[in-house]
């Protein structure tokens, strides 16, 4: 099949792991023709995201990106907001897509995709929705003028083309029901996943790994990664994690520091011996990570590294956020304070074997649930099962 993934209502950065470069490159790899169109936005130093020149180019998998620019002749934050690109339409009609994922709900582009699907009612046309009330809307002008008065009404104008919204957590679900207005019938769940490995590759970068981290073979290796920030709570993990002393257990910390907490977290790691800071790592080098360990730690904001220590065969320690309980239910161990992840590290101490058994369901569920292989296929069955 022919699949053309729209990157119109968010950022496309080359070289990540995020959803958007995972799913096209195992749609290709699986064999079907794939393009991207995306915006000229990307992270530039620092993490500050900018706009790059329009460009078409073969990316790191082999796929075809044309990077389209916004309409002219209005202000570049106006621009930014209503997301509407010259020409695309043609761009569309030039690849004859099969399949078009659009990934975001937010955007003025939507108006054209659902006239091209309008004018070829055999393409499937779906949309990936990442809104929440943590990343959108959090405000009232945010919430008046962007969603209530344009992004919605957009949606809601053109959700009759669209095969299915698809949700990424629960309360991606909640957000498009409240907040979009989205009926249940044109909702479809589709989680954010990860890759699972070959147990032999899984295995060998475990062994290597633990041995330059120093670990003996029962040690228990935690893990704590993401942008560091207050959100993010990263010094009470610290903190939790220092108030139970036990040698066999270790701590790594993976990601990048915001100076609000970056002295106190060195101060903190600085005391306890247990505990390594690796800072950034590439994508596939944190993959390598979490197939060394055995606990992945999320006191705070949610990251996408979550469910990538899943399909490492990793138990989660995670915030009961209504995403997590909702995704994980009693699968995950569910922590909300520094003095909760003590107590757990103390009753893991306690029976290693259930903790054992609570690391083999977290990876069998991952594998059945979470796998990009899996995931990716979606939008490609529900085609063929609807034609």
């Amino acid at each position: 099949m022919k699949i053309l993934h729209l990157m119109l209502s968010n950022f496309y950065i080359d070289n990540a792991g995020y959803q958007e470069n995972i799913v096209p490159r195992i749609n290709k790899r699986d064999g079907h023709e794939v393009e991207i169109i995306a915006s000229t936005e990307v992270f530039m130093e620092k993490n500050q995201m900018g706009l790059i020149k329009p460009s078409t180019y073969i990316n790191e998998d082999g796929i075809k990106v044309t990077r389209l620019p916004y309409k002219k002749n209005i202000n570049k934050f106006i621009a930014r907001k209503t997301r509407d690109y010259p020409g695309l339409y043609d761009k569309i009609k030039e690849f004859n897509p099969d399949i078009i994922l659009f990934h975001g709900a937010a955007a003025l582009a939507i108006n054209v995709v659902s006239k091209y699907k309008k004018d070829n009612p055999q393409v499937s046309f779906f949309i990936d929705s990442h809104e929440d009330s943590n990343n959108s809307a959090r405000n009232f002008l945010s919430r008046f003028l962007l969603y209530d008065c344009f992004y919605s009404p957009i949606l809601r104008k053109n959700i009759e083309y669209v095969d299915k919204l698809l949700y990424i957590t629960k309360e991606t679900y909640n957000f498009c029901r409240k907040v979009y207005k989205i009926d249940d019938e044109k909702l479809f769940f589709f989680p954010l996943g990860g890759i699972v490995p070959k147990d032999s590759d899984r295995i060998t970068q475990r062994v290597k790994l633990r041995k330059e981290l120093g670990l003996k073979e029962d040690d228990i290796l935690c893990i704590h990664t993401g942008k560091m920030d207050k959100n993010k709570r990263s010094l009470e993990i610290i903190q939790g994690f220092s108030n139970y002393k036990n040698d066999k257990f270790k701590l790594i910390i993976i990601g990048n520091v915001e100076d609000e907490i970056r002295e106190k977290m060195d101060t903190d790691i600085a005391k306890d011996s247990r505990i390594q800071f690796l800072g950034w790592k590439a994508s596939n080098i944190l993959q390598h990570y979490l197939m060394a360990g055995d606990l992945y730690i999320q006191l705070g904001g949610q990251s996408v590294s979550m469910q990538q220590s899943l399909c490492n065969g990793c138990a989660v320690a995670l915030f009961p956020y209504e995403s997590h309980t909702f995704l994980l239910k009693e699968n995950a161990y569910y922590i909300q304070s520094s003095d909760d992840i003590s107590n757990l590290l103390k009753d893991i101490a306690k029976d290693l074997n259930r903790f054992k058994e609570k690391r083999e369901k977290c990876f069998n569920f991952a594998k059945k649930n979470l796998d990009y292989n899996v995931i990716s296929n979606i939008i490609i069955n529900w085609k063929n099962d609807n034609k």
